[in-house]
C-alpha cells in the first residue's frame, strides 16, 4: 500500500504501470496518462484528477472519491474509455466533462454523485445510482447533461437523483418527482387483485420508506419489468406512468 498526501502529479506517463492499492489524500493528478495501468483498489480523499487518460486501465474495486474535511473528490475532463470499473464506488464525487465509452461497469455504485456533461456508451449491468440524502448529509445526487443514449441498462437502478437534461436509452424513462409518483401509484393499485399489482405493491412498499427528496427522479426500464414479471407487469407499470407522470416541460 502506498499513501500519498498533499502531492501534485502532472504530465506523467503511467502507462501499464502497477499503481494498485494507492491511497491519495488531498492530492491532484493533472494531465497524466494511465493507459493500461493497474489502479485496482485505489482510494481517494478530497483529491482531484483532471485532463487525464484512464483508457484500458483497471480501477476494479476502487473507491473513486471520498470527502474529507467537507471537500469532495473530483474527476474533470477524464477519459474512462474501456476502463475496468467493475465494483468501483463513486461516493460524494463530482465527474465533469468526461467519457465512459465501453467501460466495464458491472456492479459499479454511484452514491450522491454530481455529474455534468458526461457520456456513457455500452453495457451497464447491475449499476446503482443512489442519490438519496442521508440524515446527517444533505448532499444528493445530481445528473446534468448526462448522455446515456447509447448505453444499455440491465438491472441498473437510478433513484434519488435530481436529473437535468439527461438523455436515457430507448425504453428507459425518467419519472420526475419520484416520491410523489410512488405514493400516487401505490394508491392507484390499492385493491387490485392481480399478480402484477401484487408485485408492484411490494416494489412500492419497499421504495417508499426512503424515496429521496421530492424533486428527485426515478428511472424506469421496461425490459427489467419484462424479465421480472412479464408483459402484464411491464404493461401495468407503463399504464401507471402514462397516468401519473408529470407532463413534460418540453413544448
Amino acid at each position: 500500500m502506498v499513501k500519498l498526501s498533499g502531492v501534485h502529479v502532472e504530465q506523467v506517463d503511467f502507462s501499464h504501470a502497477d499503481l494498485s492499492h494507492f491511497r491519495w489524500f488531498e492530492s491532484t493528478i493533472h494531465d497524466c496518462v494511465l493507459d493500461g495501468a493497474n489502479c485496482t483498489d485505489w482510494r481517494l480523499w478530497a483529491s482531484t484528477v483532471s485532463d487525464s487518460l484512464m483508457t484500458r486501465s483497471s480501477f476494479r474495486g476502487a473507491a473513486m472519491g471520498n470527502s474529507q474535511g467537507g471537500r469532495s473528490s473530483r474527476w474533470v475532463s477524464c477519459v474512462f474509455d474501456r476502463t475496468d470499473l467493475r465494483g468501483a464506488l463513486f461516493s460524494h464525487t463530482s465527474v465533469v466533462e468526461s467519457s465512459f465509452l465501453n467501460a466495464k461497469l458491472r456492479g459499479a455504485f454511484f452514491e450522491r454523485v454530481a455529474m455534468s456533461r458526461v457520456t456513457f456508451v455500452g453495457p451497464m449491468v447491475r449499476v446503482t445510482w443512489d442519490g438519496r440524502r442521508l440524515i446527517d448529509d444533505p448532499r444528493e445526487g445530481h445528473l446534468e447533461h448526462v448522455d446515456f443514449s447509447e448505453a444499455t441498462f440491465t438491472d441498473t437502478e437510478m433513484y434519488g437523483n435530481r436529473m437535468t437534461d439527461c438523455v436515457l436509452p430507448p425504453g428507459v424513462v425518467e419519472i420526475p418527482s419520484g416520491p410523489a409518483f410512488l405514493r400516487e401509484a401505490r394508491r392507484a393499485i390499492e385493491g387490485e387483485d392481480t399478480v402484477a399489482s401484487e408485485l408492484l405493491r411490494s416494489f412500492f412498499d419497499q421504495s417508499l420508506p426512503m424515496p429521496g427528496s421530492e424533486s428527485s427522479s426515478l428511472v424506469h426500464n421496461r425490459n427489467d419489468y419484462l424479465d421480472y414479471g412479464g408483459e402484464e407487469l411491464a404493461d401495468r407499470m407503463d399504464e401507471l406512468i402514462a397516468l401519473l407522470r408529470p407532463p413534460s416541460d418540453e413544448s
